[in-house]
């Protein structure tokens, strides 16, 4: 039969026959009870007009084009594949977050009480609360600007200067912090790991005031460029005018180099903050799953 022939065959028999929940049933079955599994997605230009699910979405370079996105759960220990979902081009990975969470329930994953790891891409606090209400540990990195991390940057700022605190061969500074966060009436007790890499916040630093220089250098030949006119550089700067030099605003300037350096991890685990680290850094297992895929695909 014709390729177009022999896709639809093998789609029509995978509904009929539910082989996908089948096999994530029987891989779910292989997890160990408090296994680690990692979570990921990745999006694939498509442009073939027979791909439904390939829709206009943004690129990793700002750029936008027809793509799938495919999230995978992989079990960290096994390298092997436990579950898999393919979504439109268009959904972002926080949104794909309900539907595997209801896949999840219903091929079983939850009865072996895993702890899943995911990128800073998922969070959110209504997710946190609807993880641990549906039984899932989870340890999830998230952003330094989110309200529980930026809560303990300010008010336990100094600890995060003292020797105390320094994690000895890690290149940082950790403070472990519990709070209860609220969503719709609901709400649940978390665990916030928040670090601070002096190393990191050089670097950072560096790229941004790099970076301003680079856009204060292109603003008098590219102000009407609308990647300028809306890019968020704009903040740093005062009442930018058309054909006017640029002025940073050092206050702007200040409170967002104030931010740098830091990460955190956000979860209903209770471990250690060396502990949290060295968890986290297991879900690189998903991104290598990812690069030898597509390479060999490819």
């Amino acid at each position: 039969p014709s390729s177009p022939r022999a896709s639809e065959f093998f789609k029509n028999i995978g509904s009929t026959q539910d082989l996908s929940a089948k096999m994530a049933r029987s891989c779910a079955s292989d997890l160990e009870n408090g296994e680690i599994v990692a979570l990921d997605g990745t999006r694939l230009d498509s442009f073939s007009e027979n791909i439904s699910l390939a829709a206009v979405g943004k690129r990793k370079d700002g750029t936008f084009g027809p793509q799938v996105n495919l999230s995978i759960l992989l079990n960290v220990r096994t390298g092997a594949i436990v579950s898999y979902r393919a979504y439109g081009g268009n959904v972002n990975d926080i949104s794909t977050l309900n539907d595997l969470r209801h896949l999840w329930s219903d091929i079983g994953i939850s009865e072996k009480e895993p702890v899943i790891l995911m990128d800073r891409g998922y969070p959110s606090q209504k997710e946190f609360i609807d993880l641990d209400r549906d039984g899932f540990k989870f340890l999830i990195g998230a952003r330094a600007s989110m309200s529980v991390i930026k809560k303990i940057i300010d008010e336990r700022n100094s600890d995060f200067y003292d020797q105390k605190y320094y994690l000895r061969n890690q290149r940082c500074y950790g403070v472990k912090d519990k709070c209860t966060v609220k969503n719709e009436g609901r709400s649940t007790i978390v665990r916030s790991y928040v670090f601070r890499s002096p190393g990191k916040e050089m670097t950072q630093t560096d790229e941004l005031l790099n970076a301003l220089d680079a856009f204060s250098k292109g603003w008098s030949k590219k102000y009407d460029d609308p990647s300028y006119a809306k890019s968020p550089l704009l903040k740093f700067f005062k009442n930018p005018v058309k054909g006017q030099p640029l002025e940073i605003d050092q206050d702007v300037l200040s409170y967002e180099c104030y931010g740098l350096g830091y990460f955190g991890l956000v979860g209903n685990v209770d471990i250690p903050l060396l502990g949290a680290l060295d968890r986290y850094r297991q879900r690189n297992e998903v991104e290598i799953a990812f690069k030898l895929m597509f390479q060999n695909l490819m």
